[in-house]
């Protein structure tokens, strides 16, 4: 019976690591989609021969939500450091939760990464015909 006791706290630790990572992997989803979405305008514009000054705003609302991103992971930090130290004695559904969340948040930015390469060809291309 001791060892059901004992583990308790262990639980309660990992629910609250897993709830505060899983947290702060949706907002990181949620800030990269908006990247994506913002990459995406920004290939369009450039498809339409838009104006300089579009893109300038959409690369300053990029920058902001590349800031936010990085604010997520440093207050993030002492969390995952947690995670990472426990993570052999953590469940399988825990870590299972937490991959899941990794893997959407990878998702978004090799897209980004794709719709980023785009536009950059794009762009050389552009500066060479002006």
């Amino acid at each position: 019976m001791a060892p059901l006791l004992s583990t308790a706290p262990d639980q309660t630790q990992e629910r609250r690591l897993l709830a505060q990572l899983l947290a702060m992997y949706a907002e990181q989803k949620r800030v990269y989609a908006r990247v994506l979405a913002l990459s995406q305008r920004q290939g369009e514009i450039l498809a339409q021969q838009g104006s300089l000054a579009e893109i300038r705003q959409l690369l300053g609302d990029k920058k902001v939500c590349l800031d936010t991103i990085r604010q997520l992971e440093r207050t993030s930090k002492a969390s995952k450091v947690q995670w990472e130290n426990g993570r052999s004695s953590w469940s399988a559904s825990a870590r299972s939760r937490l991959h899941q969340a990794l893997r959407e948040v990878s998702t978004v930015i090799e897209e980004i990464l794709m719709h980023e390469e785009r536009n950059d060809k794009a762009l050389i291309e552009a500066a060479r015909t002006t």
